[in-house]
């Protein structure tokens, strides 16, 4: 769910700083080569590196690409097609591993509970973001203690759902 908002804003950003649909267009078609090259690299990969370092090295790239597109002065047609094959390998390495990952390291009686709440804080982070911020000024301290501990409170709470029975 936060990969494709990642897609739009970078898209946006793009066609913000230059006012050329071309590059958008560039930058999405570097973007969608770059996941079946990493879906195919991938295979590859997991004989030598274990899969956890492959999907965080997939969360890592998307950073690192976006880094890569907002730290040049002018964006040119070559470092959009470099940030976007980027991105591209960021989104195939997150998602040729997300599901191998949940798979091997949960078992089928937690799993369902695993992915419930995964979409638990997909779906509600963007609306948590909205409480830190109103009208432009963050909110003060009382109220940011209120919300991390409500945070914590829903995690501890689905650690402790999540948690095999002992029978």
């Amino acid at each position: 769910m936060v990969l494709p908002v990642i897609d739009i804003f970078v898209a946006a950003y793009v066609m913000r700083n230059s006012q050329d649909v071309n590059l958008v267009v560039i930058y999405q078609f570097a973007v969608y080569t770059g996941i079946p090259l990493t879906l195919l690299i991938n295979g590859f990969l997991l004989q030598r590196i274990q899969i956890k370092r492959l999907y965080s090295l997939g969360m890592l790239l998307s950073g690192v690409a976006m880094a890569v597109m907002m730290s040049r002065g002018k964006l040119t047609l070559a470092g959009i097609g470099v940030a976007g094959v980027l991105m591209g390998m960021a989104f195939g390495l997150f998602w040729a591993n997300r599901d191998f990952l949940a798979l091997s390291t949960t078992s089928d009686s937690a799993r369902n509970y695993y992915y419930g709440v995964e979409t638990f804080f997909y779906t509600n982070t963007p609306r948590s973001r909205k409480t830190t911020v109103k009208n432009g000024a963050e909110i003060d301290g009382k109220q940011r203690r209120r919300f991390r501990c409500s945070i914590r409170g829903l995690w501890l709470f689905a650690q402790g759902q999540a948690a095999p029975s002992g029978s």
